[in-house]
């Protein structure tokens, strides 16, 4: 639906499958500490099918909105989605 959703001025829509898509891609752990494993018990569980439908909806609705990301008062969400992407990416390469 994202596909034939029109042109539109509205930003909330595109902030709100943003912050759907950040409850999915979580935040990398904290360093682990020089004495731990390494091995954490409480990994978070990624939900790959979801993540892939919200991905695309931003990526849709956000070609009409080009500067959500780009404008200078949003460069701190995207270095946070940056980081979020990169620990998603690290854990899907586990993965496979």
């Amino acid at each position: 639906m994202s596909t034939h959703c029109g042109d539109y001025e509205d930003r909330v829509c595109l902030e709100k499958v943003h912050n759907a898509l950040l409850e999915y891609m979580p935040l990398p752990p904290a360093e682990v500490e020089e004495g731990e494993n390494g091995k954490d018990s409480d990994e978070p569980k990624l939900q790959y099918s979801i993540v892939e439908c919200l991905m695309y909806t931003l990526h849709q609705m956000g070609k009409k909105c080009p500067d959500f990301f780009t404008a200078e008062e949003n460069i701190d969400r995207l270095k946070d989605f940056r980081l979020r992407l990169q620990y998603f990416a690290r854990g899907n390469q586990v993965y496979m």
